[in-house]
């Protein structure tokens, strides 16, 4: 029985929690349709709350930003739609007055469109916030019998209730910007919007929980990349710099609130947009002016209906605006930034001068830039295209061609000036900086271009004489050395010969008629001792001057004629030539040599002198012996 009494009570709870449901829903969707509505007002606290009697409920006048005022009063209001537990409803125009009763008008949807600017936020903006704390605050009804601090849930709502309109006047009075950063009105010497509860208020802990908690949310839900603005005028502006390993312009930026992940990035000047972890690149293949790239993502949030008197004013005589929540909705966030690709370009030069001569600029030259597409530092005829030519300036020799845009390029020399050899190179080149100078060279020494001289006719004819001095001098060398040679061994030769005939006539006719008339002057006059010893030193003597005559004379003269002189008579015996005439020819013949070098290096001048010494001897030794047997022969 008791089980059937607790299942009948749960039953009974649920039936009246659909119905407290579809009541709520059904009255949301009559004030969505309604066109007007009246309000009700119940002054907090109650009679029977039990902190009745506290002084610190109320509050004294405030003086907000921007001209908003809001009247003194010793309790808080809560205001409901049509009942005293009706839609609670929050007041969005501080100065008016409203009491239980008061019928207000639905307003048009672009109400806030036509909210004037309030030092932060234009009207757009404030709704846009608004309906984020309404999504993140109180959203139900106002219930006047629950709404006591001695009910804690009743005492959650409420403190959550005034935690939600404090904020947004907040937001209506310019202490909110678009990031929802707080502008505290103390700094003016002003009250700010939650002065409206004192420090000392019952419930001021517990509203000051859910202030918090509802800033914390929609500071979250507002939470944009941390180079990135709320609103596109604020964007900051940031250049691509131009990456001469890529080619290509870039700009990469990290996002310390890490919240990069949740947006989706796009751009109407064709700038690629990239996300990885925490970092956003942007590339660009060419330069760009001024452009915005949006980042956008949707945030929970709550539509809204405003109801009022038609009267948007500062002004104590209106009645107070104040606005409904209307459901739940998707509400898009967008961030801007604002970027531009400069335009790099620089110049290329370069100075044209005579290789052997760099103080001779040459002029005439042409000089072809190609775009150097893969960047490989070779030209590729089928893929890098011609840009231009780089002109000659007013200064001879010297060529320039500016704003070049940044790139890799190719540069060859197409036209030569005449009379100079062409350099068929293609030299690389790559612009990085905007304004530099580039300078085109193919001699590092000198940083010019250099071109050498053709050959011309006077090389000829410089190159043959050369050879043909070098030839002659060669062949007159080799002839003379030849013909010296030759004319040493002739020379040497019939030397030799005409002092060995010479000598040898010379010596053997002398001897014969001195050996011959001394032997027979002694035979007659003297003995054979006396004989042999005038025999002796007659013939030494006789035979010594006339072969040393004989033999220096045709020594002297080899080439023409031998001169021979006969020895002069004499009774000297023969047997002392033996000894002295072979020695005398013999040294005479050696010193009268002519070219002795050149001889003794021919071994054929040393076997014609040894023969004719021999010979000599031969005859000498003979002729001795034939007059010695006479002699005998007479005597006895």
């Amino acid at each position: 029985m008791l089980k059937e009494k607790r299942t009948l009570k749960r039953a009974i709870t649920l039936i009246i929690a659909i119905a407290m449901l579809l009541s709520m829903t059904l009255s949301f969707r009559a004030f969505a349709d309604a066109q007007t509505v009246d309000v009700y007002m119940t002054n907090i606290p109650r009679a029977d709350d039990a902190q009745y009697n506290n002084p610190n409920w109320g509050h004294g006048e405030l003086h907000f930003l921007n001209g908003w005022t809001y009247h003194k009063e010793s309790y808080m209001p809560a205001k409901a739609l049509n009942s005293y537990y009706g839609q609670a409803v929050y007041c969005i125009e501080p100065c008016g007055n409203l009491h239980t009763g008061n019928s207000l008008s639905r307003q048009p949807d672009n109400y806030f469109s036509a909210l004037p600017w309030n030092s932060q936020l234009n009207g757009d903006w404030q709704r846009k916030l608004i309906g984020l704390v309404l999504n993140a605050g109180f959203n139900g009804n106002v219930n006047m019998d629950t709404w006591k601090t001695q009910n804690y849930q009743g005492e959650q709502e409420l403190a959550k209730y005034w935690a939600t309109q404090v904020i947004i006047w907040e937001i209506i009075t310019g202490q909110r910007d678009a990031y929802f950063n707080f502008i505290d009105a103390h700094s003016d010497g002003l009250d700010n919007a939650a002065d409206y509860m004192s420090v000392n208020c019952p419930i001021f802990s517990e509203t000051a929980k859910y202030y918090g908690e509802i800033s914390y949310a929609v500071s979250e839900a507002l939470k944009l990349p941390s180079f990135m603005a709320a609103v596109e005028d604020w964007a900051g502006m940031l250049p691509l710099e131009y990456d001469a390993t890529g080619k290509r312009y870039i700009l990469t930026l990290e996002d310390t609130n890490n919240v990069i992940g949740n947006f989706n990035f796009s751009s109407d000047s064709g700038v690629e947009c990239k996300v990885h972890d925490n970092i956003l690149t942007l590339t660009s293949d060419k330069p760009f002016d001024m452009t915005t790239i949006s980042a956008t993502r949707t945030v929970d949030s709550a539509s809204m209906v405003v109801w009022g008197d038609g009267v948007y004013s500062k002004e104590t005589s209106s009645l107070q605006d104040v606005i409904a929540y209307g459901s739940k909705v998707s509400e898009p966030l967008t961030a801007y930034m604002k970027v531009w690709a400069p335009k790099i370009s620089g110049s290329l030069t370069l100075t044209k001068v005579d290789e052997k001569y760099p103080d001779n600029k040459l002029t005439g030259a042409e000089f072809t830039v190609y775009e150097d597409v893969d960047g490989n530092g070779k030209y590729e005829a089928d893929k890098d295209k011609k840009y231009g030519t780089i002109p000659e300036t007013k200064e001879k020799g010297v060529y320039r061609l500016d704003d070049v845009p940044a790139g890799d390029y190719l540069v060859k020399e197409t036209v030569t000036p005449k009379g100079y050899v062409s350099d068929s190179n293609y030299y690389a080149v790559s612009i990085i900086t905007d304004g530099g100078e580039y300078n085109i060279s193919n001699d590092a020494s000198s940083r010019c271009f250099t071109n050498r001289q053709e050959t011309t006719q006077s090389t000829t004819q410089s190159t043959t004489q050369s050879t043909t001095q070098s030839t002659t001098q060669s062949t007159t060398q080799s002839t003379t050395q030849s013909t010296t040679q030759s004319t040493t061994q002739s020379t040497t030769q019939s030397t030799t010969q005409s002092t060995t005939q010479s000598t040898t006539q010379s010596t053997t006719q002398s001897t014969t008629q001195s050996t011959t008339q001394s032997t027979t002057q002694s035979t007659t006059q003297s003995t054979t001792q006396s004989t042999t010893q005038s025999t002796t030193q007659s013939t030494t003597q006789s035979t010594t001057q006339s072969t040393t005559q004989s033999t220096t004379q045709s020594t002297t003269q080899p080439m023409t004629q031998s001169t021979t002189k006969p020895i002069k008579e004499s009774t000297t015996p023969l047997t002392t030539s033996l000894t002295t005439q072979p020695k005398s020819t013999l040294n005479t013949t050696s010193k009268s040599s002519s070219g002795q070098k050149r001889i003794e290096e021919n071994p054929d001048t040393g076997d014609h002198e040894k023969l004719a010494f021999s010979a000599i001897l031969f005859v000498l030794s003979g002729t001795l012996f034939c007059v010695v047997a006479k002699a005998k022969h007479k005597v006895a």
